[in-house]
């Protein structure tokens, strides 16, 4: 058998969630031969061609790597590479739209969703939804950017012909974050470590000023009373961990809110079969769940999915639970989970 080799892809500047980094050291703790592809240099394809798996952690603010990078991993696929993120990871990466029909086709519990392509249907709303309020959003951005809490007729149809004029950009809003940030200080060393990560949202907010305005569709989405908090749940094949994270103050959101705590009252076997079901259906390696429940009536509905998250505020958690329910203490690295799925199906 050929030696193992892999590909790691990365920009010049990694932003520090990069996966890329997990992916490196764990290369060099067990003797991987390993290559970092500046994927934007001349003939990096060639190099890519050269290894056996390979890794692409890529975000959602690169215009360049949101337009390349899932055509290019699906030409490396195609020449026998095993590569992450996949296909069935990538198609509805950031894409709220997409994921809201996808999860409707496998039945999977969601929130309503009401996609709207053209502007005099917004006006025939009354036969979709019954009252308000109701949450609209773009169908992409990250971390509660550009979701808003729409309570009125007047509001709705402002935003409208907002939406079917020019728009609104995907940028990360500095005073957002800034606030998010600040309500969710709990100690001197979280504030220094934040003002350290300064640097990073400067560079995305960069890199997102050359993404496309979001225009010529409205996305509207039931709202679901909660007690205040939502789940971000993560599966790999038998594993799964979580964490959880309060609304911001006065606020619906929790996406992005940087309050998070770990709740195991809050993970039950309901929750964890509905979970494992709903990723066995999607049929992802790996799989980030944005969780509400349903305080009506404890409903599990899946907001949104995505193949990236935080890894280490997962890991924070400590540990995973399997599918007898078993909690495992053993925190849970998504990064390295999936490559040593990679490296098993290469050998095997």
């Amino acid at each position: 058998m050929k030696r193992l080799s892999i590909g790691i892809i990365v920009d010049k500047n990694r932003h520090y969630s990069s996966w890329s980094f997990q992916w490196e050291d764990y290369c060099k703790s067990y003797n991987i031969e390993y290559e970092l592809i500046y994927w934007k240099k001349i003939n990096s394809i060639d190099k890519m061609l050269n290894h056996e798996i390979i890794l692409w952690h890529y975000g959602q603010y690169s215009y360049t790597e949101m337009t390349f990078a899932e055509n290019i991993l699906k030409i490396l696929k195609k020449n026998g590479c095993l590569i992450f993120p996949d296909e069935l990871e990538t198609f509805h990466f950031d894409d709220k739209i997409i994921q809201s029909y996808l999860l409707k086709s496998l039945n999977i519990n969601t929130p309503k969703n009401y996609i709207f392509y053209d502007e005099n249907d917004i006006f025939e709303w009354p036969k979709y939804f019954s009252k308000f309020p109701i949450v609209a959003k773009l169908r992409v951005g990250s971390g509660s950017q550009n979701v808003r809490l729409i309570h009125n007729e007047e509001q709705l149809y402002k935003y409208s012909k907002k939406m079917f004029s020019n728009g609104y950009r995907n940028v990360p809003s500095f005073f957002y974050k800034l606030y998010s940030n600040v309500t969710s200080l709990n100690n001197f060393k979280t504030f220094i470590d934040r003002l350290k990560k300064i640097n990073f949202f400067l560079q995305s907010k960069k890199k997102a000023l050359k993404l496309n305005r979001e225009h010529s569709y409205v996305y509207l989405q039931e709202y679901i009373p909660n007690s205040n908090f939502d789940l971000k749940i993560v599966v790999i094949k038998d594993k799964l961990s979580f964490l959880c994270r309060h609304t911001r103050p006065n606020d619906f959101r929790a996406s992005g809110s940087g309050n998070i705590f770990y709740d195991h009252s809050l993970i039950n076997k309901q929750l964890i079969n509905y979970i494992f079901e709903a990723y066995d259906k999607i049929n992802c390696y790996c799989l980030g769940f944005d969780v509400v429940v349903d305080k009506r009536n404890n409903s599990v509905n899946i907001i949104e999915i995505s193949y990236g998250f935080n890894f280490q505020s997962i890991m924070n958690a400590n540990g995973y639970y399997d599918r007898n329910y078993l909690w495992h203490n053993v925190p849970l690295n998504a990064p390295n989970e999936i490559l040593k799925i990679l490296i098993s199906k290469y050998e095997n």
